[in-house]
């Protein structure tokens, strides 16, 4: 899963192109309120708070 930082969510494209900023990314909802699907290929990314890889 591909983990981006509050700063990366506004110029991330997933590896298909889809910009994740819009309608290309559906939230998975539930415990996983930061993991968000991409609507064209299924890329899993998780935005994350922290540029620091110690908050799991």
């Amino acid at each position: 899963m591909k983990r981006i930082t509050m700063k990366e969510v506004d110029t991330y494209v997933c590896k298909c192109g889809n910009n994740i900023d819009g309608q290309g990314f559906e939230p998975l909802g539930g415990m996983n309120e930061c993991v968000f699907e991409c609507n064209v290929c299924g890329e899993l990314v998780e935005v994350v708070d922290f540029e620091d890889g110690d908050n799991e």
